[in-house]
């Protein structure tokens, strides 16, 4: 086997433990500028899985600029409230009896973790601000869910709050260690954090970008405690990895005999033009697996507590 060519422009540096020391996984799918010509390489220190080398800062604004284009996907908001309300079940158990509860969701998208939990609460207050930058998740934010504050930047959030959700939002991040250090003073002594992230994708995705960062459980524990927080509980989620491999290699197989013909060729893509003008009418299936816990599974949800001392 050929050995694999790692761009080494610039040095590496893991953002959780600072060790320069690496080894490189395999070849970074992005096709995107700033995500082509990466490799995926594994920290030797803490074992945690990122692109090397990091896209820059104006390479990743370009990339947001147009990021949010036509993303809005109606038959999906069924699907993220189903998601949602499965996260607040999680987090239930250990929120504080504070009313009103004071939250602050960072990349909320369409706030669906509001509606979670204001259900569990039983007549207690949520008062909920939104960290988002998507122009049609804004507007949903404002006229629909009427969150009390929306803003594009954290930093006009000082809070306390008592609860702080990033969900699939830290894999985003060229340094999630820095910006949780940052954000864990905007959280009253022992404040939760909540984040979900996807669990090593990597290897059952077709393409990678734009996540920077590919946590297993424990690194995405590693990087938590680095950050001074202490974690309350930690699980994997969703439909077991091996079982969306297959259904990928499936489809993959499906796609490729549709198109050994012209005629299924056309066929197929009338299927698809179909579905994509219908698909206001449409619903996601449930899924089945949303609060499946254990084992090697999709994602990683992770409860964290600012100490109080």
């Amino acid at each position: 086997m050929a050995a694999l060519s790692v761009d080494t422009r610039g040095a590496f540096r893991c953002s959780n433990c600072a060790s320069t020391a690496f080894s490189a996984i395999r070849p970074y799918l992005g096709d995107a500028p700033g995500f082509t010509g990466k490799t995926l390489v594994r920290c030797l220190g803490c074992r945690l899985v990122a692109v090397h080398p990091l896209p820059t800062d104006a390479e990743l604004e370009s990339f947001y600029d147009s990021y949010w284009k036509d993303r809005v996907d109606i038959k999906q908001l069924d699907k993220l409230a189903e998601r949602a309300n499965a996260r607040a079940r999680f987090l239930n158990p250990y929120l504080p009896a504070r009313d009103p509860l004071r939250v602050l969701d960072v990349g909320a998208g369409f706030g669906h973790i509001y509606g979670g939990l204001a259900a569990l609460r039983r007549g207690r207050r949520v008062e909920y601000d939104a960290v988002e930058v998507d122009p049609d998740a804004v507007r949903y934010l404002n006229d629909t869910l009427t969150a009390r504050a929306v803003r594009s930047r954290i930093e006009d959030f000082p809070g306390p709050y008592d609860l702080m959700v990033m969900s699939h939002f830290l894999e985003h991040l060229p340094d999630p260690v820095e910006y949780l250090r940052a954000q864990a003073p905007r959280l009253t002594r022992g404040g939760l954090l909540f984040a979900e992230v996807p669990n090593a994708d990597y290897r059952f995705k077709s393409h990678h970008q734009p996540h920077l960062s590919f946590f297993e459980i424990d690194t995405l524990a590693r990087v938590v405690e680095t950050t001074g927080f202490e974690v309350v509980r930690i699980d994997t989620c969703g439909a077991l990895v091996s079982d969306i491999a297959l259904a990928n290699a499936r489809r993959a197989r499906q796609k490729e005999q549709r198109e050994r013909s012209l005629w299924r060729r056309a066929a197929y893509t009338l299927r698809k033009t179909i579905r994509l003008r219908s698909r206001e009418k449409s619903r996601a299936k449930p899924d089945p697996h949303v609060e499946s816990y254990g084992g090697d599974r999709r994602w990683i949800r992770v409860i964290a507590a600012r100490p109080v001392r």
